[in-house]
C-alpha cells in the first residue's frame, strides 16, 4: 500500500498523460509513445513519463523522428520517489498509464490512484485487481494500439460531471484496498497469529 493522500487537485484544464516507469523492455513505454503520437495529429496532449533506463535513448530518438506539433513530451528520467510524489502535488493529470507486459501489483498505479488519477492498464498480473471500469480502463495484455488510443481518449472527451465519479472511484480504491498504514497493520496481526 500507499500513503493516502490529503491534497487533491481536481479535473485537469488540458489532457495530462502520466507513466511511470523503468525504461526495459517489459514495460512497452514505446507503446504509449506511438499511441501519443497517433492522437497527436489531432489532439492537444502531454506526456509525462518518470524513470529511465536502457530504452531511454531509442525513445528520444523515435520521438524526435516523429515530432508532431500537438504532442507535448516531459521524459523525467530517473527521479527520487519523493519527486514523483510532489509532482503529483502540484500538478493535474488526466489519467495514468501502465502497459507492461507483466505486473505485480504496481505501487505507480497506487499512487496514483491516491492522488485521485484514474488509471488505464493492461490486463496482467495484479493489475486487474485494483484497476476496474469504474476507477479506469483495463486493456488486453496484446492490446492493439488503436484500443489505448480509444481508452485514452475517452479520458480526454469524458464529461467533467463523469471523471469525477472516475477520480473519486480511484482514491476510494486507494484507500480501502492499499491504504498503507491499514495494510502494514494487517500484516503485523496476520504474523501474530
Amino acid at each position: 500500500g500507499v500513503k493516502m493522500q490529503d491534497k487533491l487537485l481536481g479535473i485537469p484544464s488540458t489532457f495530462v498523460v502520466i507513466s511511470c516507469a523503468n525504461l526495459v523492455p517489459v514495460k512497452r513505454i514505446h507503446l504509449l509513445a506511438e499511441a501519443l503520437l497517433v492522437l497527436g495529429q489531432t489532439t492537444a496532449v502531454k506526456w509525462v513519463h518518470f524513470g529511465d533506463g536502457e530504452l531511454m535513448l531509442g525513445l528520444r530518438k523515435m520521438l524526435n523522428e516523429n515530432k508532431t506539433p500537438n504532442l507535448e513530451v516531459e521524459l523525467k528520467g530517473h527521479v527520487l520517489n519523493d519527486e514523483v510524489l510532489n509532482w503529483y502535488k502540484t500538478n493535474k493529470a488526466t489519467v495514468f498509464v501502465n502497459v507492461s507486459a507483466s505486473e505485480g501489483v504496481p505501487v505507480s498505479v497506487m499512487e496514483a490512484m491516491s492522488f485521485g488519477i484514474p488509471v488505464i492498464a493492461t490486463d496482467v498480473g495484479g493489475n486487474s485487481e485494483i484497476v476496474n471500469s469504474k476507477n479506469g480502463r483495463l486493456l488486453p495484455a496484446d492490446f492493439e494500439l488503436s484500443e489505448l488510443c480509444e481508452a485514452l481518449m475517452f479520458f480526454k472527451q469524458l464529461a467533467k460531471s463523469d471523471y469525477i465519479l472516475f477520480s473519486n472511484e480511484a482514491i476510494e480504491t486507494q484507500r480501502k484496498q492499499y491504504q498503507d498504514e491499514i495494510n502494514y497493520q494487517y500484516l503485523v496481526d496476520q504474523l501474530k497469529e
